[in-house]
């Protein structure tokens, strides 16, 4: 908020356009980048861009800075050639000018005397002359050299008379050879060449002597006013001459190179009253013609590396946008068109790539879209095929498909307005959203249906079928829908933007299908009745039932048999999947969660080769100083040392390869102590570097860290934590930044800040969704230990799916879990994965409510939901696993493992797991205190004794002993670092002879033993073996389900109903094979029928 707010940068809002090319610094890439600049600039579309910077922006500064400078280098040279050639050649031509006026007055032969007097009249009337022209600094300079040259030129005349022709032809010669000495003379004589001499003994400064000096050698005075031309265009007052003279002087200076040279006669050209604007346009005419290999003045290489790479394949153009406009997310398609338009104007077609924040959340969710535009059709299609096959019916797969398609536009339009008024909504949610509720909803939807089917199947009526089937079914799918509800519901308090929003839109999406699934469904089924189950039907017109036993009652058989076995082995399959899951790392890595095959991604990728990926995603360290650092063209030496202070500090962490800010504004350090000591231009300059760092209050200053690592690598969160270490001894070593506030932000600082809040966010969110769950079944079921083994199963199921996952992703793809996946998989499949335990749960409790025995009733539930359950089993698991094929690492990774969960829950655990632990618990399993037990004691029950007071007692002082105990051994071991890591080794040791391997080895074996065991079971019913008591107690009961009634009566309050206990016949539908006989139509009632 703070660099939001203070330093105008609004976090993550920056688009970054990638031009790589074999050499960035040629013309094709200066056109097309001039190109972009000036098309995006110009499209009325982007009125959110707040600024444009490419290193052509930077040569554009520091062009208008050189032309200036040269400009007034030149000119500063040019009037100080001026000076001296009008002193070294000026007087002497002065002089001579004088002197031939006075010849030419006179007739005759001229004598000496006449000679003389003519030579002291011109130097007499020159001196006025030459002292109005020459600056006050150099009056003397000027009077001794006229004198000096005086006494020089009476020395040319050794002849007793002349005539005034052979004067006057002579005279500017004669002036050349006392100024220059004469050309073809070995040796000079002593009133020759005067003005070399004279020039080198000046007492003036290094730079001005220097330049009289070259002034004197390079300029000649012949030619004025004689008819003679000046030779190599060096005459003294010749403009040529003098602006060749500037310019080669200014250009020795700065040692140019031709085409430097070239721009300097340009420059010069301008005239001596160009304008600023004269200036700039001359800049930017040679930012046009010209390149980074031929521009006169070049960045320092701090500042250039900023933009481009080492190897200069690589350029940046940054786009920032303004804070209170539109989100630049929606600018990402313009912008890249304009990349296409630059590329037309320019007629130059550089690899470009359009990454950065905004560019990967367009690229994001547009590639969401793409995704649910490819799975919903498959999710939809395979609900289609499993119900349809389920059912033998193209008729009742549409009733999930149109009942779920109208909660899913409800839900969409709810999140709308959670989105538009309650909190931001991830993109991640179009994806999520209509899976998780084709998936559980069709679930409801499908066991209403098939509950109907079978209890029309059992001989009642429509409208008795569709209540029966709303008062059981519904009371299961009720059940499991809150317990979805409420683990979605927990996601809205983690302190994770994307597990909040979606928590809060799966929840509302679930509840919208639940409550369709109990409302349009039934009315569909009393509306329709069994013409849903068109072209095969029901059947009714036959009652048959099976005598060989399906899949599902010998699995239940085996369990009542071996439900010891079951549950030890899958408890061993437990233990190596749960050390795999412990001992897995997590990736904190987001942007790996973004498909290569995007644009943005290979842009990143691109970048991070180029520059680094440390150095594009920088950490910075907020300090906010109770003083000003800047104010008014000033700055605060001593808190700047502060500053200074923490940059040189944080610039010494081990992973910190450079470091940015007030003192350092291109990575070097500025001598900001010596600012004082600087003129105003150069201490502006100062300032204006430093502005990017500065605050806008001119009290908070920015250290821009860049790393050498990956951002979201673990190296790199261990840095930043160094570096908010750092802060706390910085805050000890100087008085100022201890009574400063310091923060520590950046992409590195968020995801650490994450990854530690996660661990509170994982216990937290487990806690209440547990706990919420716990409650919810313990009202619904009546039971206390049952809702425990549900949700001990599930995690089993859970533990199981998330080692499979890992293996799968880091054997294949070598890649870690994204670190928010097992919260996500463990909050919603504690709610998910609990329907298929529910669904069979309450036919259990259904059956043992109507008199059955536990064996009995658990025997019975799990052959007749056998079908159903796994078939919701595969509509749900099909359903997320289609976000498999989502181009989002983190939507496949949380589909595989939902995919994984739901399969082994709605097969194995449900099959198996479940039955063995309910047939050992037996009475527990409904037991519950006063008015919570849904389930009625039985007389058999009420002859067991009731446990003393005493034993009841020593009970719960033993147990309070023990969490005593425990509590203790936390506190010792939470303060007690020795038995930390004494404790983490030994685990370690302990976990890394377990891997998943012993738990795929254990599951073999157990899957290939509970094999043979249901095939040694088939064989004995085959040959005549004893049949199991189930089929022995129906075999004798051989009543009408109509008829259940007469023999378990309702039970008041609690269900209007029973079904019988009647195998179900085989359905067309179901595929179940065996030998059919018909049933009896009125079997006599036997004596334990009437008993």
């Amino acid at each position: 908020n703070i660099v939001s707010n203070e330093f105008s940068i609004d976090q993550g809002s920056s688009v970054i356009v990638v031009i790589t090319a074999s050499d960035i610094r040629g013309n094709d890439v200066r056109d097309f980048t001039l190109a972009l600049n000036k098309t995006l600039h110009n499209d009325g579309k982007l009125s959110n861009i707040n600024n444009i910077t490419s290193i052509y922006d930077i040569y554009s500064q520091l062009l208008l800075g050189y032309t200036s400078v040269v400009h007034l280098q030149l000119y500063q040279t040019k009037n100080a050639t001026t000076l001296a050639s009008n002193i070294e050649f000026g007087i002497p031509s002065t002089y001579v000018s004088q002197w031939i006026s006075l010849v030419n007055s006179g007739s005759g032969t001229i004598d000496q005397a006449q000679l003389a007097a003519y030579n002291s009249q011109a130097y007499n009337s020159s001196w006025p002359i030459v002292s109005s022209q020459t600056p006050a600094a150099y009056q003397t300079v000027a009077f001794n050299y006229l004198t000096l040259f005086y006494k020089s030129w009476n020395q040319t005349f050794p002849a007793t008379t002349y005539t005034p022709l052979q004067l006057f032809v002579g005279a500017f010669a004669r002036a050349q050879n006392v100024t220059k000495g004469h050309p073809l003379l070995a040796t000079q004589p002593s009133y020759y060449n005067i003005t070399l001499p004279f020039v080198e003994s000046l007492p003036l400064d290094a730079q001005t002597l220097s330049l009289f000096v070259s002034a004197a050698r390079f300029f000649n005075i012949y030619g004025g006013g004689s008819g003679i031309g000046c030779s190599n265009n060096n005459c003294w007052n010749d403009q040529n001459a003098i602006r060749s003279f500037a310019i080669n002087t200014v250009a020795q200076e700065v040692n140019a190179n031709s085409v430097q040279l070239t721009i300097m006669g340009t420059i010069y050209d301008l005239g001596a009253s160009a304008t600023s604007s004269d200036l700039s346009s001359l800049g930017l005419q040679i930012l046009r013609n010209y390149n980074m290999l031929t521009y006169p003045v070049e960045p320092s290489r701090d500042v250039y590396s900023q933009f481009a790479s080492a190897k200069n394949d690589t350029m940046l153009v940054i786009i920032d946008f303004k804070t209170n406009g539109p989100d630049p997310m929606n600018s990402v398609p313009e912008i890249r068109h304009d990349v296409g338009i630059a590329d037309i104007i320019s007629g130059e077609s550089p690899v470009v790539y359009v990454t950065g924040a905004p560019a990967f959340n367009y690229d994001i969710q547009t590639q969401t879209v793409t995704d649910i535009e490819r799975i919903d059709p498959i999710t939809i299609t395979l609900i289609l095929v499993i119900v349809g096959v389920f059912f033998a019916s193209l008729v009742a797969p549409l009733i999930p498909i149109a009942a779920i398609g109208l909660s899913i536009g409800i839900a969409f339009g709810l999140v709308y307005l959670v989105g538009s008024y309650v909190t931001s909504v991830h993109y991640l949610v179009l994806t999520l959203l209509p899976v998780s509720m084709l998936g559980a909803g069709s679930d409801y939807c499908i066991f209403l249906v098939s509950r109907y089917a079978e209890e029309r199947r059992l001989g009642r009526g429509k409208k008795d079928a569709v209540e029966r089937s709303v008062t059981w079914a519904g009371e299961s799918i009720a059940t499991s829908g809150a317990t979805v509800v409420i683990a979605f519901g927990t996601l809205a308090f983690a302190s994770f933007g994307l597990l909040r929003s979606v928590g809060i839109a799966v929840m509302l999406g679930i509840s919208i299908a639940l409550l369709v699934a109990l409302t349009l469904v039934p009315a569909a089924l009393s509306l329709f009745g069994d013409r849903i189950f068109w072209p095969r039907g029901l059947g009714l017109w036959r009652k048959r039932k099976l005598v060989g036993a399906s899949y599902y009652a010998r699995a239940a058989q085996f369990t009542a048999k071996h439900s010891k076995l079951v549950l030890l082995i899958a408890l061993a399959i437990s233990l190596p999947a749960a050390s795999t899951v412990l001992t897995s790392q997590t990736s904190h890595d987001l942007i790996g969660q973004i498909p290569s095959s995007l644009e943005s991604k290979n842009g990143y990728n691109i970048m991070s080769q180029g520059f680094g990926a440390g150095t594009v995603t920088p950490t910075y360290t907020i300090v906010r100083t109770p003083v000003m650092l800047v104010y008014r063209g000033q700055i605060n030496i001593t808190a700047l040392k502060a500053i200074s202070l923490a940059e040189n500090s944080t610039s010494m962490i081990p992973g910190v390869s450079k470091v940015y800010g007030l003192t350092h504004p291109s990575g070097n350090p500025i001598p900001f102590a010596n600012f004082g000591q600087l003129n105003t231009a150069e201490q502006q300059a100062m300032i204006r570097s430093m502005k990017p760092f500065l605050g806008s209050d001119g009290k908070s200053a920015m250290v821009w860290a860049a790393f050498d690592s990956e951002p979201y690598s673990d190296q790199a969160i261990a840095t930043v934590a160094q570096i908010r270490a750092n802060v706390n001894v910085l805050k000890s070593q100087d008085p100022l930044l201890a009574s400063s506030t310091m923060f520590v932000g950046g992409a590195t600082a968020s995801v650490s800040d994450l990854a530690t809040s996660s661990g509170s966010d994982y216990f937290n969110l487990t806690a209440l969704v547990l706990v919420g769950v716990f409650i919810v079944l313990l009202v619904a079921l009546g039971s206390v230990f049952t809702p425990l083994r549900l949700i001990f199963t599930i995690l089993l199921s859970i533990s199981w799916a998330m080692a499979a996952t890992v293996y799968f992703f880091k054997t294949y793809f070598s890649v870690e879990l994204i670190w928010i996946l097992p919260i996500m998989l463990l909050v919603i499949m504690v709610g998910l994965g609990l329907d298929y335990d529910i669904f069979l749960v309450t036919r259990i409790r259904e059956y043992v409510a109507g008199g059955a025995k536990d064996e009995e009733a658990i025997e019975t539930a799990v052959e007749r939901t056998g079908g159903i359950i796994t078939v919701t089993g595969l509509v749900t698991a099909g359903a997320y696993g289609t976000m498999m094929l989502s181009q989002i690492p983190m939507l496949q990774q949380l589909g595989l493992a939902i995919f994984i969960v739901v399969l082994l829950d709605a097969t194995l655990t449900r099959i198996y797991l479940v039955p063995s632990i309910m047939m050992m618990m037996k009475r527990l399993n409904w037991w519950a205190p006063g008015r919570l037990r849904r389930v009625p004691i039985r007389p058999e029950e009420k002859l067991i004794p009731p446990i003393p007071l005493k034993t009841t007692f020593g009970v719960i002082a033993e147990t309070s002993a023990i969490i005593g105990l425990l509590t203790a051994l936390y506190l010792d071991y939470s303060n007690n670092a020795y038995l930390q890591n004494y404790v983490g080794r030994t685990t370690t040791a302990i976990l890394s002879g377990i891997n998943v391997w012993t738990g795929v080895i254990l599951g073999v074996t157990s899957f290939l033993a509970t094999y043979f065991l249901l095939q040694d079971r088939s064989k004995l019913k085959s040959s005549g073996g004893a049949p199991n008591r189930l089929r022995q107690w129906a075999g004798k009961m051989r009543i009408r389900p109509r008829k259940i009634s007469k023999i378990a009566p309702t039970i008041s309050g609690i269900i209007p109903g029973l079904p019988s206990m009647e195998p179900m016949p085989a359905s067309p539908a179901q595929g179940t094979t065996g030998t059919i006989i018909e049933a009896p139509s009125k079997p006599a009632p036997t004596k334990e029928q009437e008993s």
